[in-house]
């Protein structure tokens, strides 16, 4: 899941890396959400996500792995290797 604002710099900056990775036959399995930073309030109180542009990666309905503003790609794909 990324908690996605749409006037954030370092979203824009993950958004294409998390893109190319969700097209990677290695992710074929992996199902992306962007959560509406802004709108999704209930999500992110649950979640306890405190700031935008922050990753979360479940693996069988649990967090396995958590991130906020990571643009590095290798360091976003080793995040999401969390849910293989």
């Amino acid at each position: 899941v990324h908690g996605h604002a749409d006037w954030c710099p370092t979203c824009r900056r993950q958004e294409p890396v998390i893109d190319t990775l969700s097209g990677e036959r290695a992710f074929g399995g992996v199902t992306v959400f962007r959560a509406n930073f802004d709108t999704e309030t209930a999500f992110r109180a649950a979640n306890r996500i405190a700031g935008q542009s922050t990753i979360l990666v479940f693996k069988g309905g649990a967090e396995v792995g958590r991130s906020t503003g990571v643009t590095d790609p290798a360091q976003i794909r080793s995040l999401a290797r969390r849910a293989l």
